[in-house]
């Protein structure tokens, strides 16, 4: 709990190595204040902030008496920060106490500007930038000096995704003026190209007598991601549900289709008759084979799950992976999450595998590399990866092509059913390994960039006390 090393060396004169050091901070207190200090501990955990004064040790021998606000700033659930503010006390009480609080006051606004990770700014009444912090500089590659008196829209080209109006920022002002504190997003875009999705919160001030707006701009890139993810769940599993009853209504009249084509014939025979009667029965076939499909992407009954090594798995079905690659694929694996357990139908778990090594192969025509690895993670180190997941450990299958890949647009709709790019195909590959993912109780991500190839990414929980990895993982046969 020791407060900020910068701080205390500006106030005390130590080096930041001395301020750094365990137990320093405590040690230079004076004797008689340190129980007192201390027992404050307590009073801060309670309140979230305190204020006290004590005696501490100058870095020339003296003994100096400081003036201390410390408050608590939580990062997460798990984590809290601490932001402290030191004043030499003898020294601003020459300044008199109502300078001494101002300046107090200063110091502590600026502090947390500084330590936030928003960007703060200052807009005129124009919407041009009058102050821009250092978050703010590199959050978007623009140094103070080449920000100020620009206006923001065009600094940092603001824009909004469903409208495409010039006056967004001015509207935005607009309502700022009556709603003070008013939160908005935008998608901005960084000096360099890169575009970043946004939360700007302003509040109107005046200062020096003219009126201004303070605020922050938060970058949420990391909470987009989490609502996309949340909503593709969402999204998928009520897609899942209409496939299941599609399934169960569409197979029951294919029944009553072939029962009665098998018991018709032709009248005289000849004609072409049985031929037509063929093509007709052949038809209703496939509608079964298309139904069976949908029956697997809504499986919900039949499922024999039990504890699969999944890398050992893959070992044992790596042959019908390649054969189902091609002869122009090259096939390269890394399978190292040793012992990993998740309980998976194992049969289920070689279907999504085969149906995404035909879905690289379509994407590789001319031929290419198909990369499978295993490695085990901490979901709660992802949670913005997969925030429909649970905490927990998990291991992670991944699948990289070096094909055609897809835009963002496609990507967030391929694991629909039905969804297909290709001339041939009734797009319910990605749509199967997804439902398997769901099944097993995990999830199945894609990344992919045009020209560059496609990452798709199984994410299984492992069985609750399963056999630790060892150091030094085995290679693949």
């Amino acid at each position: 709990m020791a407060p900020t090393v910068i701080i205390v060396r500006a106030v005390t004169g130590h080096s930041l190595k001395d301020c750094g050091e365990p137990g320093f901070w405590l040690s230079q207190i004076h004797p008689e204040d340190r129980s007192k200090v201390l027992a404050d501990r307590w009073t801060l955990e309670e309140r979230g902030e305190v204020s006290r004064e004590f005696r501490f040790r100058h870095h020339d021998g003296g003994v100096i008496l400081v003036r201390d606000r410390t408050a608590i700033k939580r990062t997460d659930r798990t984590c809290i920060e601490l932001i402290s503010v030191w004043v030499d006390a003898e020294r601003c009480g020459k300044l008199g106490v109502g300078n001494s609080g101002a300046r107090l006051q200063e110091a502590l606004g600026q502090n947390i500007i500084d330590t936030s990770p928003d960007a703060f700014l200052v807009l005129d009444e124009r919407g041009l930038v009058k102050e821009w912090s250092e978050r703010a500089q590199g959050m978007f590659e623009i140094n103070a000096a080449a920000a100020r008196g620009q206006a923001l829209d065009e600094l940092i080209s603001l824009s909004a995704p469903l409208h495409d109006r010039p006056d967004l920022l001015a509207r935005f002002l607009d309502l700022v003026a009556v709603r003070p504190g008013s939160r908005c997003r935008f998608l901005a875009r960084s000096r360099g190209g890169a575009e970043v999705p946004i939360e700007m919160q302003l509040t109107p001030v005046r200062l020096s007598g003219r009126a201004c707006f303070t605020g922050f701009i938060r970058d949420i890139s990391g909470q987009v991601l989490t609502e996309t993810r949340l909503l593709q769940a969402q999204k998928s599993a009520a897609v899942v549900r209409m496939a299941e009853i599609l399934a169960e209504d569409f197979g029951r009249i294919l029944e009553l289709v072939i029962g009665t084509l098998e018991g018709l014939s032709w009248p005289g025979g000849g004609d072409g008759g049985e031929d037509v009667l063929g093509m007709a029965r052949s038809a209703a076939m496939q509608g079964v084979e298309l139904t069976r499909s949908l029956r697997v992407l809504a499986k919900r009954g039949g499922l024999k799950p039990e504890d699969v090594d999944v890398s050992e798995r893959l070992q044992q079905i790596e042959p019908l992976i390649r054969q189902f690659a091609g002869p122009s694929v090259a096939v390269e694996m890394a399978l190292a999450a040793i012992d990993a357990l998740a309980c998976i139908d194992p049969d289920d778990f070689q279907h999504a595998m085969l149906d995404l090594a035909a879905n690289a192969r379509d994407a590789m025509p001319d031929g290419g590399t198909l990369f499978i690895y295993t490695h085990r993670f901490q979901v709660a180190e992802y949670v913005d990866v997969a925030p429909e997941m649970p905490p927990g450990e998990y291991v992670a299958i991944g699948v990289d092509d070096s094909g055609c890949g897809m835009s963002a647009a496609v990507a967030t709709m391929a694991f629909d059913p039905f969804f297909t790019t290709k001339s041939k195909g009734a797009g319910l590959g990605l749509a199967r390994v997804y439902g398997f993912a769901r099944r097993s109780g995990g999830t199945a991500q894609i990344q992919s960039v045009p020209g560059r190839g496609t990452v798709v990414t199984l994410l299984l929980p492992l069985v609750s006390g399963g056999a630790a990895e060892p150091q030094n993982a085995r290679k693949p046969a």
